[in-house]
C-alpha cells in the first residue's frame, strides 16, 4: 500500500493555489490545518511556563510525527475510488464528493425554543449533565431527522470535539439515555439515536 504513495501522480503541494484561495493555502504550498497545527506547536513551546505537561508531551508527538501524517493523509485522498486491493477502504477525495452529494447542500437550520421546551429539557437534564449540552443535542435531533424515520445519525465523535471533551461520549449521553433521548450501540464514533417524547 505505502508504494502507492510515492507515485509522481500523487502531490502534497499545492502552492499555485495560493492566489485563488489565500486562506486555504500559502505561497509555500502549507494549508491552514498544517499552519494551525505548527503555530499550536510554537506556541506551546514558547510559553512552557503557562502551558501544562500534558500539553508539552502532546505538542512534541505533533512535532515529531504530523508532518509526514499529514503528507501521507492529503495523499491517501487522491487515490482514486475504483483502487482495488490494500487501497480499496481507504478515504479518498472521490467519497467525500459521493457523500456530499447524496447529504446535499449545507444547512444553516436554526432551532429555537419556548420557554415551556427549555423547562422540560433541563427537568430530564441530570445535575451530572450541562443543560447547554442537553439543549444541544436536542437541536441537533430536531434539525437533522429525516422526514422518513424517527431516528437521526449522531456524530458523536464531533460532539466531543465541539465541547472539548470526551465528557460527552463518555459521562454526558450515557445519563440522558432514555431520558432526552434513546440511542442504539454507538461503533466509530457514531450512533443513532431518537428523541423521546
Amino acid at each position: 500500500m505505502w508504494g502507492l504513495f510515492s507515485q509522481p501522480q500523487f502531490r502534497c503541494c499545492f502552492s499555485e493555489y495560493n492566489a485563488e484561495f489565500p486562506e486555504l493555502v500559502d505561497a509555500e504550498g502549507r494549508g491552514w490545518l498544517y499552519r494551525h497545527v505548527h503555530s499550536m506547536i510554537s506556541f506551546v513551546r514558547a510559553n512552557t511556563k503557562v502551558t501544562s505537561a500534558h500539553a508539552q508531551k502532546h505538542c512534541e508527538t505533533l512535532a515529531s510525527g504530523f508532518d509526514t501524517a499529514w503528507r501521507n493523509k492529503v495523499v491517501q485522498l487522491q487515490i482514486p475510488i475504483f483502487s482495488s486491493g490494500d487501497n480499496a477502504w481507504l478515504l479518498n477525495l472521490d467519497g467525500i464528493l459521493a457523500d456530499a452529494l447524496e447529504l446535499g447542500p449545507l444547512r444553516g437550520t436554526e432551532i429555537s425554543f419556548t420557554d415551556e421546551e427549555l423547562s422540560r429539557i433541563a427537568s430530564v437534564t441530570p445535575p451530572s449533565v450541562p443543560v447547554e449540552a442537553a439543549q444541544m443535542l436536542v437541536a441537533y435531533c430536531l434539525a437533522n431527522k429525516p422526514a422518513d424515520s424517527e431516528w437521526v445519525v449522531l456524530p458523536v465523535t464531533n460532539f466531543d470535539a465541539y465541547f472539548g471533551t470526551t465528557s460527552f461520549s463518555r459521562k454526558w449521553l450515557p445519563a440522558l439515555d432514555g431520558r432526552a433521548i434513546q440511542r442504539d450501540a454507538q461503533s466509530f464514533g457514531v450512533c443513532r439515536a431518537r428523541l423521546v417524547t
